[in-house]
């Protein structure tokens, strides 16, 4: 890629190592100062996919890879990656089996689902537990139970109900996509109908398995798809995310039909967008084309995404001044997306002009939230 720095190259190599478990990634890395090892732990920080980096350098040839005290601070920060992921499983099974004694049946969003398409899910960085409520009773019912057992309850500017458990953020939605043009109204509904969901058992850290909903391959695709595009048109996304699309794509790809998959893109709008998500995906991550959910890139404009990926970092917060708390952060995270929107419209609208207004518009309304 064009606009990529030795410590940008390293990043990629190692995530690819990582990512698929192939030495070879790393075998033709430059050797590199302790400064720009610094350097590249902190790029990875940024990205939040220190973990998944980390295991890339499991593959690096005997004197290329990090200085003994670098190396020190990443396997240190990659201990405690693991730590809170064994964390918020325990989290999620309490959750879990709480809202099943109550006959409640949340749909698990992300977090947690996608860490089970890798290698090694401990090491996949945790944001929050995201559960999707089919119905505003079920997720009414679920806030309220949760209230009983001592949470606080917030209520975001996008309807979520937010709260704290054991120290672990939690979400409760009442939209499972992330599809927001007037012109595809109803749709998800449709596709939530069409293809549905699965149970399956997320196994942690610490041996417990969590039996929990999560959406169908074809609805998860769709998903990490649309969540990656909002972000892209909005505040900013990272690499942990594209990420999670790669290990989907990877995991799912022989669970879905190709000429289906384009038709679902097709009818939401985003085929053009796919075309350079696709592109990013196997040049830059090492994603095997064969695992595309169809065939279809455009490399065109990769180097943009790739710019507007490492400018922001882990939805945005970099490149705007972190998260803030209170009725000022509130206006200055408005004013902070609409300068962002500005700044990328051109990009954006050339990949999804009907999500980029869309999306546009529910974050200046205070609608969207920029969350995992």
């Amino acid at each position: 890629m064009d606009r990529m720095d030795v410590k940008m190259e390293m990043l990629f190599s190692l995530l690819r190592a990582g990512l698929w478990e192939r030495p070879e990634a790393v075998m033709q890395c430059r050797p590199l100062s302790e400064t720009s090892w610094e350097e590249v732990l902190s790029l990875a920080e940024k990205q939040t996919v220190t973990g998944v980096a980390y295991l890339g350098i499991r593959f690096m040839p005997e004197g290329l890879e990090p200085p003994v005290n670098v190396l020190a601070k990443w396997a240190a920060k990659a201990d405690a990656i693991e730590r809170r992921n064994v964390k918020m499983s325990k989290a999620l099974d309490e959750l879990c089996s709480m809202f099943r004694e109550n006959g409640i049946s949340p749909v698990l969003q992300k977090g947690h689902d996608a860490a089970s398409l890798y290698e090694h899910p401990m090491l996949r960085e945790c944001g929050d537990i995201d559960f999707y409520f089919m119905t505003s009773e079920e997720k009414s019912a679920a806030s309220a139970l949760a209230a009983r057992h001592g949470c606080r309850i917030r209520t975001a500017s996008d309807g979520s109900d937010c709260y704290s458990w054991n120290g672990i953020p939690v979400e409760h939605h009442s939209r499972l996509l992330d599809l927001y043009s007037p012109f595809r109204k109803g749709l998800a509904e449709k596709l939530e109908a069409e293809y549905g969901f699965e149970e399956r058992v997320l196994e942690s850290g610490d041996g417990l398995g969590t039996p929990v909903k999560v959406p169908a391959p074809m609805l998860k695709l769709l998903m990490l798809n649309l969540h990656i595009l909002k972000h892209v048109v909005g505040r900013g996304i990272g690499l942990r995310q594209i990420c999670d699309m790669a290990r989907a794509c990877f995991r799912l790809h022989d669970r879905i039909d190709m000429q289906e998959a384009e038709s679902v893109a097709r009818r939401a709008g985003i085929r053009k967008w796919n075309r350079l998500l696709h592109s990013f995906m196997v040049t830059c991550l090492g994603l095997d084309s064969s695992c595309l959910p169809y065939k279809d890139m455009d490399a065109s404009k990769t180097d943009a995404l790739l710019q507007r990926i490492m400018d922001g970092g882990n939805f945005g917060r970099s490149s705007h001044g972190g998260m803030l708390s209170g009725e000022t952060a509130a206006w200055s995270r408005k004013l902070n997306t609409a300068a962002a929107f500005l700044l990328n419209s051109g990009f954006s609208m050339s990949v999804a002009p009907e999500e980029t207004l869309s999306v546009f518009f529910e974050l200046l309304s205070g609608q969207k939230r920029c969350a995992d």
